[in-house]
């Protein structure tokens, strides 16, 4: 079991080492194997949480959030482009100096995750 501890590209290389010093020996075989990926975060509890305008051009308001919460913006290639805790339950986020395109905006406080997505053009 490999287990992969955050986003990105890896490369993983099966190495065979045949020592013949023990004689013949069969050639490797690999089976069973299974790669899993989790492609969804599910929202707890953060039904109020709105996101608007969207699509964007230069500011974006995020409502309903709790002072405190950690708001993080990421962008296609999971790439955190903005992180900060919400000073109160409207946050502002700045995001004129993005590349035009698709970003995921997550809220994380206590028991509430929460995920919007954001379109910046």
């Amino acid at each position: 079991v490999i287990n992969i501890p955050t986003a990105g590209n890896y490369q993983i290389v099966f190495c065979w080492r045949n020592d013949s010093s023990q004689g013949d020996q069969d050639p490797a075989a690999i089976d069973n194997i299974s790669i899993s990926l989790t492609v969804g975060i599910e929202d707890v509890e953060a039904a109020d949480i709105v996101l608007y305008p969207n699509p964007a051009t230069s500011n974006v308001t995020l409502r309903g959030v709790e002072a405190g919460s950690q708001v993080s913006v990421v962008d296609m290639n999971g790439r955190m482009v903005r992180d900060f805790k919400a000073a109160n339950d409207n946050v502002r986020i700045d995001v004129s100096n993005l590349a035009k395109g698709a970003y995921f905006v997550r809220v994380v406080n206590g028991n509430t995750n929460a995920i919007r997505k954001l379109i910046v053009k």
